[in-house]
């Protein structure tokens, strides 16, 4: 198969009523959660092959709940993978980036935009979607 037709893929499903968050990825980098206490780190979603690779892949998901003062943060791998990194480690500086961050949700994106340093002929996108129910 072409790799170029695979797709990694995080998908979402949020009840703000609940506050629960229901997660399923295809390959994709794990959402982060800074808890209320400012504590942060990686959910475990079950891995699930990329997009395009096995038409009948099961995805399996997992809930977990976004307590009043959490922050819910999804992005992209063009927010930690560079030349040379390795992506766990990557990963979790971003995690300390997110609990070492200000409550402010614009200016924490602003600040964790700020890390995707630009380098080479940079192809891959960068996106962040931050998320914190209200109290």
């Amino acid at each position: 198969m072409n790799p170029g037709l695979f797709a990694s893929c995080l998908y979402v499903q949020i009840d703000l009523a609940g506050r629960r968050a229901c997660l399923a990825t295809a390959g994709h980098l794990p959402p982060l959660l800074r808890g209320p206490d400012g504590s942060a780190r990686p959910l475990d979603v079950p891995p699930g092959l990329l997009l395009g690779i096995e038409p009948a892949s099961d995805y399996r998901s997992v809930e977990y709940a976004l307590p009043s003062g959490a922050v819910l943060a999804l992005f992209t791998d063009g927010l930690v993978e560079q030349p040379g990194t390795d992506l766990d480690v990557a990963i979790d500086d971003l995690v300390r980036s997110l609990a070492a961050g200000p409550r402010d949700l614009e200016t924490l994106a602003d600040q964790l935009m700020n890390r995707a340093r630009p380098y080479g002929d940079r192809t891959d996108d960068t996106a962040l979607f931050l998320l914190r129910p209200a109290p």
